[in-house]
């Protein structure tokens, strides 16, 4: 029997009759809702709708009662408040304007004040916050995208402040640009609420016990039944009522094949391939990304619109003039000593932790920099055991290193995927080297043992003390689901990673952190990545023994485009990563 016939309802029995008339007064329920509010796009009212009830006690209670909302407060009040299905009354960057608060006080090692008030495309003044944007100041004329990023504050009634550290004197430039206006953080938010990940789907290649060779999907969690039903309602109930209605469809357990890591328990199921068995051989995963909907199209036309998406506000491109003083010039205003207030990890990656000066990063946590002396590196990385934990972009940096140094690479065979472990030592330095992907989820073809679980990692590690590092990164694989999912794997990891600092005396560990781009398969979202490189923050922060690693402000005033950075980027973190490795 096929694995449709046998997951779908039987229709013929009075109990399949009943769930088929629930689902279809569901649907109906839906449909009704879904074309009011697309139509309501194109209406404009006199002011912002009530939020039927309904919805309220859907995916909004769903959101309020998460864990990750809690660390973004601005967010959990701007949910209560916000508006769903009217275009003008979304935050609109043509309308919005930033201004100086104090334009007398601009000198260097000082901090530019600005407000932004946010206004509507109806010209209307925005009540509450949840508007993501970015203010930058630049230097002029510089090839290099010199400049420093600046905090927000976000005040929760549709006015945000900007504090900008000066670093230089002279001419800056203010820039200042809408990422998303609130209402589509909202859409992000509703899309992003799920056990099981949005748009993509991981088919699974699995031996029986009889040899045979069969397939399905895997995930976190399988909250619904909206992939096995018909394509229609497939696409039905990926767009409707997960919109509306936050699906609460669960499938039966004996529906499940549960394959959760047996050792810390992060939560791994997969749908039971037509053979009713559940496979103890998982042979191999293939990634298959699910094409949009015309309702899911509809949404990022309205609420990623070029009209709203990374636009300049009003007064964007205003230049000011930054004067000197007398204990900071350009030649040492960029040191630590005249910065010394960000010498912890903020939460707010916004928050500059250094500046962009003649196209070279200049920390404000250390003048020293280590750059690519090779004598240097060998130096300070002599007897070391290093590891590199996490996805392809710390792979980049281990494969990096070992380029530079020309360290012995025995990498175990990479031309199954690129996940696949690796392992090089140098006997000059007395130094090893290694690299694990972590645990599923994970984007990427090849067998289990490409994708062992961090936590695992980390209580492998029994040897080593002082001179033991680990350097590891995880979110972007985790960007299609419910926040929560990604705050039980921090919690997990930082458990592990604690167990390993407390049995080896003097080890640490490096967190790097994620860095901005715009570039996305789906979400076409900067935010999706500020909110996991957030409660990275959030977790590993004044962690003794641990370290975060910031390059979020790096890679904006760069302007990072895609996941994998080009070259000139990946020196720049790499560079970045070494100054933490070498002050160790």
């Amino acid at each position: 029997m096929s694995s449709s016939r046998r997951i779908t309802t039987n229709f013929k029995d009075v109990h399949g009759i009943k769930i088929l008339g629930f689902a279809v007064a569901a649907v109906s329920t839906c449909t009704i809702i879904y074309l009011t509010q697309a139509i309501s796009v194109f209406v404009l009212a006199e002011q912002p709708k009530q939020v039927p009830r309904l919805r309220m006690e859907g995916i909004r209670k769903h959101i309020y009662e998460s864990q990750w909302i809690s660390i973004f407060p601005h967010l959990k009040a701007m949910i209560a408040v916000v508006t769903d299905g009217n275009k003008f009354f979304i935050t609109s960057a043509r309308h919005t304007t930033i201004e100086l608060l104090n334009a007398n006080q601009l000198r260097v090692g000082g901090i530019m004040k600005a407000l932004i008030i946010s206004r509507s495309e109806a010209k209307q003044r925005k009540t509450y916050g949840g508007d993501f944007f970015y203010v930058i100041l630049r230097r002029p004329g510089s090839n290099g995208g010199d400049g420093v990023t600046c905090e927000i504050s976000d005040e929760s009634d549709g006015r945000y402040i900007a504090s900008c550290i000066m670093p230089w004197s002279g001419t800056a430039m203010i820039e200042a640009r809408l990422i998303h206006p609130s209402e589509s953080i909202y859409q992000l938010m509703k899309r992003y609420s799920s056990e099981k990940e949005f748009g993509i789907r991981l088919i699974t290649t699995m031996r029986t016990a009889t040899n045979g060779i069969e397939t399905t999907d895997c995930s976190v969690g399988f909250p619904d039944k909206r992939h096995h039903v018909t394509f229609i309602i497939i696409i039905y109930l990926q767009t409707v009522i997960q919109l509306c209605f936050a699906s609460n469809f669960h499938f039966r357990p004996e529906e499940i094949c549960d394959y959760t890591n047996p050792t810390h328990g992060e939560k791994r199921t997969c749908l039971k391939p037509p053979s009713g068995e559940c496979p103890k051989t998982i042979i191999d995963q293939k990634k298959v990304a699910e094409k949009k909907s015309h309702g899911v199209a509809s949404v990022d036309r309205m609420f990623c619109s070029e009209d709203n998406y990374l636009k300049p506000i009003s007064g964007s491109g205003i230049e000011i003039s930054i004067l000197k003083t007398e204990r900071a010039d350009n030649a040492n205003s960029h040191t630590a000593d005249n910065f010394a207030d960000l010498s912890s990890t903020s939460l707010d990656p916004m928050r500059p932790s250094g500046w962009l000066y003649a196209g070279k990063w200049k920390s404000f946590k250390t003048a020293r920099s280590f750059g690519h002396d090779i004598a240097t590196l060998k130096t300070c990385l002599s007897h070391k055991r290093l590891y590199f934990f996490g996805d392809s972009t710390v792979r980049n940096l281990y494969g990096y290193l070992v380029r530079s140094l020309k360290i012995k690479d025995y990498g175990l065979d990479n031309s199954v995927a690129w996940s696949r472990g690796r392992d090089g030592a140098s006997l000059d330095m007395n130094m090893t080297i290694q690299y694990r992907s972590h645990g599923p989820p994970l984007h990427n073809p090849g067998p289990e043992d490409t994708r062992p679980y961090m936590s695992d990692s980390f209580d492998a590690i029994h040897e080593g003390g002082k001179g033991t590092v680990v350097v590891f990164t995880i979110g972007y694989h985790f960007h299609y689901f419910d926040l929560d999912v990604f705050l039980r794997r921090l919690k997990i990891i930082k458990q592990a990673a604690l167990s390993m600092l407390e049995r080896l005396t003097g080890a640490r560990i490096i967190v790097k952190g994620l860095h901005y781009h715009w570039e996305e398969s789906f979400g076409r979202s900067p935010w999706l990545t500020y909110r996991f490189v957030t409660m990275l923050r959030h977790e590993f922060r004044d962690v003794p023994g641990i370290i975060y690693m910031e390059h979020w402000d790096y890679s904006l005033l760069r302007n990072n485009s895609g996941l994998h950075p080009k070259r000139e980027i990946l020196i720049g973190t790499f560079d970045i990563l070494i100054t933490n490795l070498c002050l160790l």
